[in-house]
């Protein structure tokens, strides 16, 4: 087999990951040659569970990595390991099990500034050399191997890296050899960190090889199919659209039956005991059922534990008190009335931030809205207000800053930039205790997020003002706290000594998330602290669609997060739509450079639709255009012609904010029930006639027999950007979610009107040459 690439990348966390799973580390050592030689990684990517590998284009180097183990700062710390010949490591495969865990173990410990164990007899020599024995065992201890280390200036900061070479049995050649790979570091490290933003572009790998890296990151439920499937004949067949309006009212009971209309994955999921052997996070496309399964795992806990007669706390967190709300009910409807607080086996449906306050002590404490959406609401109110005062004060600064002076060109740029301003308060200054650190936030050395990265000095210090100016607004003015306060504020109390000794009685035994993409990181560092400890895993289960995380900021991997060895499961059943509007929403999807990928399932590949494409509500999704006048009276006519053809609850989604009070104003003044969505999760009751009109950021766990949507017009959605291409790239990856999150909460049918002087979005053009649209010359009169 030809070998291609000369050099393997790993980031230091992902080395620090497989020393800890030993048989996860065979299996990528055995792999090692063969991802060397596969060409075909230079253009795609193997992604095999939470795996990942790809190679540079030049096919120098390939990179190996964990996703769960990536930062959010689009920077890593690398070890580079020469490969070939000269004293690479694949000249010695009969050792290659040995060293490949020596390499890991030297690369964890030094990018981290420790010591290697004096066990390995290290030496040192001029010129930045250092060597030690190649492995345990008899054989590879006639090895040793050898590394540089240094500091690699990066595009905005520097980061640790280590160049390891070896095995060999020679000195002063293989010292030269070690020297020379220290100067090729720098050049390496960059690439591996370029390739990272790159490869969310590139395909998966499709390839029968790697048997043995498919076998051991497969997932665990798939394991229970290998001699047949545990689910009875018929769960994965197509459920009638009568069957799933009945199911919203059944029990526990009722879905656990041999004969609901669970399907063999959901059921596997059910029944195996996986997420009490390692945190589990539960991925699916919207509409695939993550929410009703997550409930029934938890009503099974708390069913066994009934049965055994062992008391359990079970803490199921949501978002906001509207889908606190929502939950409570369900919850009832499935029966958990007799798990309520007060029982033995507990079930405690709470909000973060309820949960937050309790624990501090802070219940009567002020902060900026009780409800966590609000409460962000109102810090993006407050940024803006802040915002539009370092515009006022600082306009020449801002006139020059390449980024934040997009601001004073258009409205829905600067909408934007106060949500990533908002979130950069939020991760990258309270997230980080800056608070009263200017200059170490403005001078910073090291990426605090990827916006951080991106902004010039200059523009830091504007954000850091605009920051102080919120600061002295909510916390000295008002004397209030907003949710991110809170969070720190907990995160602080929960890695103390004093809650390491209370939390095994205060402690939850398990902890539920639903919609954990809804939680910003500060608010996720705090869920594996929430259990009682001592069990040797955080028993967490987290429901998640990373695509309906509309702000496009991007996440550490939950193995940073403090979630080691989390399991994935993926749902492939859409139970909501049919497939129509499955097959535009994945291909809206498929266009986010910085989610769709390995790291984000390729529904459009194995998802399957539960509603008859035949079923006589069903249509094509289709554009309708109108006279700019007559834009809220287009969207009328839709509503009604779609009222005459039995479609009784339908929502209006308003992407672009010019076209808001329009659409507020003419739909109160039509005769029929409206409603206004101020809030994610808010209870709508299923069934009745119902007109819905909602931001994108509202719509979020509603589910609609039509969706209209206003305002994906090129130019508008996203605004366009000149001169920047790193902010429309960030527009462009908002708006794309945004589409994705109205479209699939569309049943039957999916209608988008646009105004007759502007061109749909380059997406929705791609998708109509697709044919997966229908585009009309006029609206219906």
């Amino acid at each position: 087999m030809k070998r291609q690439a000369h050099f393997l990348a790993i980031t230091q966390q992902t080395a620090s990951w497989l020393l800890t799973n030993t048989n996860y580390m065979r299996a990528v050592a055995a792999a090692i040659d063969q991802l060397a030689s596969t060409s075909a990684l230079n253009r795609s990517v193997l992604a095999v569970g939470s795996f990942r590998a790809s190679a540079t284009n030049d096919g120098r180097t390939v990179a190996i990595w964990n996703v769960d183990y990536l930062s959010n700062k689009g920077e890593e710390s690398w070890a580079i390991v020469q490969l070939v010949d000269p004293f690479g490591l694949l000249s010695h495969s009969e050792v290659i099990d040995e060293v490949f865990e020596r390499i890991l173990f030297v690369a964890n410990q030094r990018l981290q500034g420790l010591l290697v164990d004096v066990a390995f007899i290290p030496r040192h020599f001029p010129e930045n050399v250092h060597t030690c024995i190649a492995g345990r065992g008899a054989e590879a201890r006639q090895y040793r191997i050898g590394w540089s280390e240094q500091s690699v200036q990066t595009d905005t900061s520097e980061a640790k890296a280590i160049a390891i070479v070896g095995p060999t049995r020679e000195a002063d050649e293989f010292h030269e050899v070690v020297r020379v790979a220290a100067k090729t570091l720098p050049g390496l490290v960059r690439g591996a960190n370029d390739l990272l933003s790159v490869v969310a572009s590139r395909p998966p790998l499709e390839t029968a090889l790697f048997s043995t890296l498919a076998d051991r990151f497969r997932p665990a439920t798939a394991d229970r199919f290998e001699d047949g499937p545990v689910a009875p004949p018929g769960l994965d067949t197509v459920a009638e659209l009568e069957q799933v309006y009945a199911t919203q009212d059944w029990t526990y009971e009722q879905w656990m039956s041999p004969t609901s209309p669970l399907t063999a994955t959901q059921r596997g999921i059910l029944q195996g005991d996986l997420f009490k052997r390692q945190p589990l996070r539960i991925i699916g496309a919207a509409g695939s059922g993550k929410t009703l399964l997550m409930m029934l795992l938890a009503l099974r806990r708390l069913v066994e534990a009934e049965s055994s007669g062992q008391p359990l706390r079970l803490l199921y967190i949501v978002h906001n008190a509207a889908m606190l709300h929502t939950t409570h009910q369900r919850f009832l409807t499935l029966g958990a009335g007799r798990f309520l607080p007060g029982s033995t086996q507990r079930l405690e449906i709470t909000t973060l931030l309820e949960y937050s306050r309790n624990i501090l002590g802070l219940e009567d404490s002020p902060v900026i809205h009780p409800d966590a959406f609000e409460t962000k609401r109102y810090q993006r109110d407050f940024v803006a207000e802040s915002f539009e005062e370092v515009l006022r004060q600082q306009a020449k600064s801002i006139a020059e800053a390449p980024i934040l002076g997009q601001a004073k060109t258009s409205d829905e740029v600067k909408a934007v930039l106060i949500s990533l301003i908002a979130d950069e308060i939020s991760v990258a200054i309270k997230g980080h205790g800056l608070t009263h650190e200017r200059k170490r936030y403005v001078e910073s050395d090291r990426r605090l997020s990827r916006l951080h990265g991106a902004l010039q000095v200059n523009e830091r210090s504007l954000v850091f003002e605009i920051f102080e100016k919120y600061h002295t607004k909510v916390f000295e003015e008002l004397e209030m706290l907003d949710c991110d306060d809170i969070a720190v504020s907990l995160l602080a109390r929960l890695h103390t000594p004093i809650w390491e000794m209370k939390r095994k009685k205060q402690g939850c035994d398990c902890v539920f998330v639903d919609e954990a993409q809804l939680f910003n990181e500060n608010e996720r560092r705090l869920f594996p602290l929430m259990t009682r400890g001592g069990s040797g895993h955080v028993e967490a289960v987290l429901a998640m669609d990373e695509a309906q995380q509309i702000r496009a900021t991007s996440m550490p991997g939950l193995g940073l997060l403090g979630f080691e060895t989390v399991a994935s499961e993926t749902l492939q059943m859409v139970h909501r739509s049919a497939l129509p509007i499955i097959k535009l929403a994945f291909h809206v999807i498929q266009r986010t450079t910085d989610l769709f990928g390995p790291d984000f399932p390729d529904f459009t590949a194995t998802c399957k639709a539960s509603l008859p494409s035949d079923h006589p509500l069903v249509a094509k999704p289709r554009i309708a255009i109108a006279a700019p006048s007559l834009l809220s009276t287009a969207v009328l006519r839709q509503i009604q012609a779609l009222r005459k053809n039995n479609i009784r609850q339908i929502a209006v989604v308003c992407h672009a904010e010019r076209y808001w009070s329009e659409l507020v104003t003419r739909l109160t003044s039509a005769k029929f029930p409206f409603l206004v969505l101020e809030q994610r999760g808010e209870r709508i009751q299923s069934g009745k006639p119902l007109v819905v009109l909602s931001r994108p950021e509202t719509i979020g766990g509603q589910e609609f027999d039509a969706v209209i949507c206003v305002g994906l017009e090129q130019g508008v959605v996203p605004p366009r950007i000149d001169g920047n291409a790193a902010l429309a790239a960030t527009l462009e990856q908002q708006a794309l979610r945004e589409m994705y999150l109205a479209f699939t909460r569309a049943r039957f049918q999916l209608s988008i009107v646009l105004s007759s002087t502007s061109a749909p979005t380059q997406v929705l053009q791609s998708a109509i040459q697709a044919q997966l649209i229908d585009s009309e010359t006029s609206a219906p009169e």
